[in-house]
């Protein structure tokens, strides 16, 4: 069964959709729970995020598409957690002025590879690839990986996902075994802040947190398909300390093929 597309959730609830449209959309709906739950979640962050939303009217179409698509997935944790609803709008209204941590994501079960890139943080920030493996051949051979591998990521950063998919692809041919698995880091002022390892046998995204003495912890992440007829999902940060290191911890399991992107909010400006 075909899903009803995020935009004709947003416009069924905001009712501006035909009569013939409302019609077919409730068909659907009276034989999909699932959209009914996305109707139900859309409605909520109307009803408790009304303020953010209303100033996010005035916005281009493609930009208030993304803020209400986060809106729902955020929307879904407050109902299961009350208690957030005050860090969830925080979150939101951060969002909304571009303050954060971005990740882009590409799976590919299929192949067996995947890409991590650069979306948004501030610029005194850096993103760096992590090797995943080491000793490839000789020197020539891990330049000409690791050059293919960052060309990947440079091109899914351009919102490119299809190139940085060949372009990985190319670099399997350089190292036999499958590049299904890639880790990435952010730091500033060379303290690391956020890991994010994504492995495409298993469909796993995971992301780790380290306090930043200047910052509150972020509470969730949420993980945005640039497929809009997908549900954006988010995932509460827990509290891990193992070995004597202590950092947040966020996952997502079962991840689809595609192209996405990791949104961590952070309640502070750094």
């Amino acid at each position: 069964m075909r899903h009803l597309d995020d935009n004709t959730i947003r416009d069924y609830v905001l009712e501006e959709v035909s009569e013939s449209e409302q019609m077919a959309a409730e068909d659907h709906m009276a034989d999909c729970p699932e959209c009914v739950e996305r109707v139900r979640a859309f409605r909520y962050a109307q009803e408790h995020f009304d303020s953010l939303w209303n100033s996010w009217t005035a916005a281009e179409h493609g930009r208030v598409t993304k803020q209400w698509r986060l809106a729902m997935a955020v929307s879904e944790i407050v109902q299961e957690h009350p208690n957030l609803i005050k860090q969830a709008r925080q979150w939101l209204s951060d969002f909304k002025e571009e303050i954060g941590l971005g990740v882009k994501v590409l799976i590919d079960k299929r192949n067996q590879i995947v890409s991590l890139a650069r979306a948004v943080m501030p610029l005194s920030y850096r993103f760096q690839l992590q090797p995943v493996h080491r000793g490839v051949g000789g020197p020539e051979e891990i330049a000409e990986l690791e050059k293919q591998l960052n060309r990947g990521s440079e091109l899914l950063a351009e919102d490119r996902p299809e190139e940085a998919a060949q372009e990985i692809l190319q670099a399997v041919t350089i190292d036999s075994r499958s590049l299904q698995s890639a880790t990435s880091e952010i730091c500033h002022k060379e303290r690391r802040i956020l890991q994010t390892t994504a492995d495409s046998a298993i469909g796993r995204v995971s992301v780790k947190y380290w306090t930043q003495p200047d910052q509150e912890d972020p509470f969730i992440v949420v993980l945005l398909p640039k497929e809009t007829n997908t549900k954006a999902v988010a995932s509460v940060f827990d509290k891990v300390r193992v070995s004597g290191e202590s950092y947040l911890l966020a996952e997502f399991k079962g991840v689809s093929d595609g192209a996405y992107t990791l949104y961590i909010g952070l309640a502070s400006p750094p």
